[in-house]
């Protein structure tokens, strides 16, 4: 059996079938992770959701940044552009089964036997993995309750919080925070406080998307990771999003976003096996960023 990791499809389905294909994967033996972000800009996002709910157990998939806005949209007026531009999800045959199934899927999954965890975009710089797994099942919980879904993911994302709100806070803003966190962070400083694009380009940051210069003050986030590794001997976090940055190796984390969609490529981890070369196929291009 091998057990692999997957970066950020967004909808490019050729590439995914000859990533498979490049890995030999077998769905009775082994085992994929997807980091997230399946869908949106590429060709057939509706094509790769297919794909991969049909391959049942030997898939996991965590929510990422684009599955959340789908969410959100599905809870948002109809004649509201969110809903609009979502609206071939929810015209499809099969559009509510796959709701459904995304609305199941998990913020953090965890293989303490391979030494892995995974998150669509990371864990802020103040959380243990401990506490990633406590915000993730509360929100896992409300996704899956329609009613708390609507009102969590109600004008989801149109404001992004720097940190956790205080304790008497409204019980729906920390949950709104821990999506967003897990969902969308690329930058952090040492206490926890996030960085969002807007907020560093006013600060100065010519390229708001990409990894900032070693004197700034928000620096990615899995650069802070080392104090569980050596104090807790948390397992390495695999994780997606960042295209910007490219794949990312370090001793802690690996990011697997090399921008298919962009004209970059899709690539594999094998996890079980992480000295096994990572596995890439390019991509045809279809956005430029």
């Amino acid at each position: 059996m091998a057990h692999y990791a997957i970066g950020d499809v967004h909808g490019c389905l050729p590439e995914l079938q000859r990533l498979l294909e490049a890995l030999n994967f077998d769905p009775a033996a082994d085992r994929l992770w997807f980091v997230g972000d399946l869908i949106n800009r590429g060709p057939d996002s509706l094509g790769v959701l297919r794909l991969v709910k049909g391959l049942g157990d030997a898939a996991v998939t965590v929510l990422g940044n684009h599955e959340a806005r789908l969410l959100a949209a599905y809870y948002a007026p109809p004649e509201s552009k969110l809903y609009q531009r979502h609206g071939d999800y929810f015209n499809a045959d099969d559009g509510a089964e796959l709701l459904t199934w995304i609305r199941s899927w998990p913020l953090l999954v965890e293989a303490p036997e391979l030494g892995w965890a995974m998150t669509h975009a990371g864990l802020p710089s103040d959380w243990s993995l401990a506490t990633a797994r406590y915000w993730s099942r509360r929100v896992e919980d409300a996704l899956r309750d329609a009613p708390s879904a609507e009102v969590m993911l109600s004008n989801f994302p149109r404001s992004l919080p720097q940190r956790l709100p205080e304790a008497d806070a409204p019980p729906w803003e920390p949950l709104r925070f821990a999506l967003i966190a897990l969902t969308h962070i690329r930058v952090c400083n040492p206490e926890g406080t996030l960085l969002w694009p807007k907020e560093a380009a006013e600060m100065g940051l010519e390229d708001p998307y990409g990894v900032p210069p070693l004197d700034f003050p928000y620096q990615p986030w899995h650069g802070f990771r080392d104090r569980y590794q050596r104090d807790a001997g948390e397992p390495r976090i695999v994780y997606g999003h960042w295209a910007a940055a490219g794949l990312t190796v370090t001793p802690h984390t690996v990011g697997l976003d090399s921008g298919c969609v962009y004209g970059g490529a899709l690539s594999a981890i094998r996890l079980d096996d992480p000295q096994a070369p990572i596995t890439a196929v390019p991509s045809s291009g279809y956005f430029s960023r």
